[in-house]
C-alpha cells in the first residue's frame, strides 16, 4: 500500500517510521528545503516519550536537552515567586521527561526514517483527487501521485485539511491569545532556567537556547482574533503591545535586531467531529491542535500517528482502520484540548487579581509533596497506556470484542461510546465481547460512565459474551444481563472460539 504524507513534522515522520514497519510505502511531501531544525521549547514526555522508546530515538534526545535546572516564576523585581527543579518534574511524570528543542526531536525522528523512507522536500500538496480505488495527488512542483490513501499531518494551517474537509475557519477555534518566540544574544545575565514572568494580559519567558550564548524569549498575550502581521512588522507590534512591561521584558523586546528571525501565530485549536474522508485522514495538529498551552503536542501527534499506522496495519478496510484510530484518538485529544482551555487564564491572567491567584497556584503546586498533583496538572499519563483496552481483531461487522487488562478507565468509555453509536447507528443491533482476563479493577470516576453505558445500550446490545476464568469475569456477566444486554454468556478463558461462535447470528 503506497501512503503520500503531506507534512514532514512529529506526526508525518512518525507516521513514516512505522508505516514502514508494518511494509507499506509511504512517502512524504515537505514543503521546508531540508530537515527542519527550528522552533520553540516543549516538554518531551508521557505519550511521546513512550512513542521515542519504541522508535529507538530516546538516546539521541537526552543526549541533547535544553540547559535548565529549574522553571521559575518571578516578580517584577526578578525575586522568585516559586522554583521547580527538573528532578521534581521528571518524578512527577515517571521519570520520562527531556526538556528540548522541538528542532531537536525533529531532526531525530528524521534519522530514524531517512535511509528507509523517500522525502520530497519544497514541496506541497495542490489539489486531491478520489476514486473509488485511489487518490491523485498534484504536487507544487507539477507531478502527479497515485497513491491508496493520502494522510494530512500538515500542522494546524493544513492545506490537505483545507482541500478535503472545507476552509479552516470551519474548524480553527481561536483561544483570545497570540504568541512569539525568537533568540537574542544572552547578556542579561540570565540564569539556566525557564523564567516565566506574568502582567495581566501578557507573559514573557526565557529559557537558554542549544546555540551557546543564546536565550530564547516566548511571549504570549491577549489580542483579537485577527492574522498576524507579516513578518517585517513583527518587531515593532511586539514592542507596543509590551512597552513598558516589568521585570526585563520592556529590554527583551526593544532589543530585537531588524533581522531577528520571529515566529508569531495565533494561540487556536482545531477541532473536528471526523478526522478522514474516503481515502484521506488527518493526523496530529492538522485535526486536534491543542496548543502549547496544553504540553500534549508532541504527544498527541506522535500518538495519533502511531495509532494510526497500527490500525492500518489491523484493519485490511481503511475505512475501519480510520474509524478506529479516530475512535481511539478523538476522546484523549478532546480532554487535552479542555485541559489547556482551561489552563490559559492561568497562563496569561487577565487581572491583578489573576496574576495573584495564579502565584498562590504556583507556590503549592510546585512543592515536592504535591508531585502527584502536578504530574496530574501536566497530564503525564500516555495515551499508549490504553493499548491495555483495545478492540479485538476479531471484530467484523457488527460484532465488536475488546480486551480489557489492568484498570478500565473513563476515556475507554468515551471510545466504547464512539464505537457502539457507530454500529448502531448502521445495525441497530450489536453483539460484543469482553475478554477480561487481565482486568483488575475500575476506576471510580469511570462507575458513572459504565451506569450510562448501560442505560443507553442495553437494548441495542442483543448477546454480550465475557470472556475469562477471574472472579470479576463471573461477576461481570452476573451483572450484565437486566443492565446491559438482552443476552449474556460467561465463557471460561479457553473457550475463547466458543464465545465468538455463540455471538454468530444463527448460534442458539
Amino acid at each position: 500500500m503506497k501512503i503520500l504524507i503531506s507534512g514532514g513534522g512529529f506526526a508525518g515522520m512518525t507516521a513514516a517510521y512505522w508505516l514502514k514497519q508494518y511494509g507499506m510505502t509511504p512517502v512524504v511531501v515537505e514543503r521546508a528545503g531540508s530537515e527542519r531544525t527550528g522552533g520553540y521549547a516543549i516538554d518531551y514526555f508521557a505519550t511521546a516519550y513512550d512513542v521515542g522508546e519504541h522508535m529507538r530515538i530516546i538516546p539521541e534526545l537526552a543526549a541533547q536537552p535544553i540547559d535548565a535546572a529549574f522553571l521559575g516564576f518571578i516578580e517584577s523585581n526578578g525575586e522568585y515567586i516559586a522554583r521547580l527543579y527538573m528532578a521534581s518534574i521528571r518524578k512527577a511524570v515517571g521519570g520520562k521527561y527531556l526538556p528540548l528543542m522541538h528542532g531537536t526531536i525533529e531532526q531525530a525522528l528524521y534519522h530514524s526514517v531517512r535511509e528507509d523512507v523517500e522525502f520530497r522536500f519544497n514541496t506541497t500538496v495542490r489539489a486531491v483527487e478520489q476514486s473509488p480505488d485511489s487518490v491523485l495527488v498534484t504536487l507544487s512542483d507539477g507531478t502527479t501521485e497515485t497513491v491508496d490513501l493520502v494522510i494530512g499531518a500538515d500542522g494546524v494551517h493544513s492545506r490537505v485539511r483545507e482541500l478535503v474537509f472545507g476552509p479552516e475557519q470551519n474548524y480553527a477555534h481561536f483561544m483570545g491569545y497570540h504568541f512569539a518566540s525568537y533568540p537574542l544574544p544572552n547578556k542579561y545575565n540570565l540564569p539556566r532556567a525557564w523564567i516565566n514572568y506574568n502582567e495581566p494580559g501578557r507573559q514573557i519567558g526565557t529559557y537558554p537556547n542549544r546555540v551557546p550564548g543564546e536565550t530564547v524569549v516566548f511571549l504570549t498575550w491577549r489580542a483579537e482574533d485577527t492574522p498576524v502581521p507579516p513578518r517585517s512588522e513583527r518587531a515593532a507590534h511586539i514592542r507596543k503591545i509590551y512597552d513598558g512591561m516589568g521585570w526585563l521584558g520592556s529590554q527583551l523586546v526593544n532589543d530585537l535586531a531588524p533581522d531577528t528571525e520571529i515566529f508569531m501565530d495565533t494561540v487556536t485549536q482545531i477541532q473536528m467531529e471526523h478526522w478522514s474522508r474516503g481515502r484521506v485522514v488527518l493526523v496530529g495538529d492538522a485535526c486536534g491542535c491543542p496548543t502549547f498551552l496544553s504540553g500534549q503536542g508532541a504527544s498527541l501527534a506522535m500518538g495519533g500517528a502511531y495509532i494510526l499506522a497500527q490500525e492500518l496495519d489491523r484493519n485490511q478496510n481503511y475505512a475501519d482502520a480510520f474509524a478506529y484510530y479516530e475512535h481511539r484518538m478523538l476522546p484523549q485529544t478532546t480532554l487535552r484540548q479542555a485541559k489547556a482551555r482551561d489552563f490559559a487564564g492561568t497562563f496569561v491572567p487577565d487581572s491583578k487579581l489573576g496574576v495573584t491567584a495564579a502565584h498562590i497556584g504556583e507556590k503549592i503546586i510546585m512543592r515536592d509533596r504535591f508531585t502527584g498533583l502536578l504530574g496530574d496538572f501536566m497530564m503525564g499519563d500516555s495515551i499508549l497506556d490504553t493499548e491495555g483496552f483495545y478492540r479485538l481483531p476479531e471484530s467484523h461487522d457488527n460484532l465488536l470484542g475488546y480486551r480489557i487488562a489492568g484498570k478500565l478507565k473513563k476515556i475507554n468509555y468515551e471510545t466504547i461510546d464512539l464505537d457502539m453509536s457507530a454500529l448502531v447507528e448502521k445495525y441497530k443491533r450489536v453483539r460484543l465481547l469482553i475478554q477480561l482476563d487481565d482486568f483488575r479493577s475500575i476506576e471510580p470516576a469511570a462507575l458513572w460512565s459504565d451506569y450510562e453505558f448501560g442505560r443507553e445500550y442495553r437494548d441495542a446490545i442483543a448477546k454480550l459474551a465475557v470472556v475469562g476464568n477471574t472472579r470479576l469475569a463471573d461477576w461481570a456477566s452476573r451483572f450484565a444481563k437486566p443492565f446491559y444486554a438482552q443476552s449474556v454468556k460467561h465463557f471460561d478463558s479457553d473457550a475463547l472460539d466458543d464465545a465468538w461462535k455463540w455471538l454468530e447470528p444463527d448460534a442458539a
